[in-house]
């Protein structure tokens, strides 16, 4: 479903269908519905899952009285929606939503999935089967940066190396890091989302040396539910584990 609010005057936050069906099943009052409304504004709008917040900023916000903020907290906290805290200091609430994020074990992940992420931030790489070489997309220098596609027991599979200005390497989240500034925790649900969709078969992959403008499936909003075949080349892999043969080359 597409954000008809996108690109919009109105400010607008995100919301759950399970939500939606958890305040049907547990019939919860005016009172908590407001609360859980200024709680994901508030929780978006600070970027994070807990926050605290005061009595007096509570009873302002949300236009309630003591009795019937004490009936939402109650009502939230014993339907799972938000759980709701006293946190230290008087009239201090520790509020928070109980949102499960998706990670991928990225070692699963294929030559051909580890070409399809870094391809999206080199437009001249040169594939040379067991890595990628391509300008730096750090410094803007030709050659200078590679990428493993192949793992043996001196590198692993998405290693990538930057020769600009005294060398530098890492894996994927240490690149997606450098390249997005998020902090760690956010890099993996960047890179496990890329990934995912990836082998839903809703990513193009990318071909090297060719621009390929990504495209969009018929259905923008596939039925999630819907079982979708994973092409081989994205079906996760085994862990690479040396055998002593490859240990002793």
């Amino acid at each position: 479903m597409s954000n008809i609010y996108n690109g919009s005057v109105h400010r607008y936050h995100q919301w759950l269908y399970e939500q939606t069906d958890a305040i049907i099943e547990h019939n919860l009052d005016r009172a908590a519905i407001v609360v859980l409304l200024r709680t994901l504004g508030n929780a978006q709008r600070l970027s994070k899952t807990s926050f605290t917040w005061t009595t007096a900023a509570i009873l302002k916000d949300t236009g309630l009285h003591r009795q019937t903020w004490a009936t939402a907290r109650k009502q939230l906290n014993d339907s799972g929606l938000v759980k709701i805290e006293q946190a230290r200091g008087k009239g201090v609430w520790k509020v928070t939503l109980p949102v499960t994020y998706r990670y991928l074990d990225l070692e699963t992940c294929t030559s051909d999935e580890i070409r399809a992420y870094y391809l999206q931030y080199v437009s001249d790489a040169v594939d040379g089967g067991d890595r990628l070489v391509s300008t730096c997309p750090f410094h803007g220098k030709k050659k200078q940066f590679t990428v493993k596609l192949r793992e043996d027991i001196d590198s692993r599979i998405g290693t990538w190396s930057c020769f600009c200005h005294g060398q530098q390497s890492g894996r994927i989240l240490a690149f997606e890091q450098q390249k997005t500034g998020v902090n760690e925790k956010q890099a993996h649900r960047n890179v496990t989302d890329f990934f995912i969709d990836l082998r839903k078969n809703r990513i193009p992959a990318p071909i090297p040396g060719i621009n390929v403008d990504a495209g969009v499936d018929e259905d923008p909003d596939p039925d999630p539910y819907s079982v979708v075949e994973v092409p081989p080349q994205y079906r996760p892999r085994a862990p690479f584990k040396p055998t002593k043969k490859t240990e002793a080359v």
